[in-house]
């Protein structure tokens, strides 16, 4: 099954209360850098910002280059890969 959920930095735990269901993978979008990590026993891949550097970012001074995740999701599997994409 997959939920799609608008939980900005959500920890696997408080996905798994909010769901009540086992959870193998998550997928984040719109942070600005990517990024793949176990938390526990859940897969977490986050994809970058395709338009780079934001102006907070900038203010910040924190810069990126644009990039966004292409992950491979299987049956047998699950999360076969992740590619980044980088411009």
């Amino acid at each position: 099954e997959i939920y799609t959920l608008s939980l900005h930095d959500a920890l696997p735990i408080s996905i798994y209360k909010f769901l009540r269901t086992r959870i193998d993978l998550i997928i984040c979008g719109h942070k600005h850098t990517n990024q793949m990590r176990t938390d526990g026993d859940v897969k977490v891949v986050q994809s970058g910002c395709l338009s780079g550097s934001d102006e907070y970012a900038l203010n910040n001074r924190m810069r990126n280059r644009p990039e966004q995740s292409i992950c491979i999701i299987t049956e047998e599997e699950g999360l076969d890969c992740v590619y980044d994409i980088t411009f």
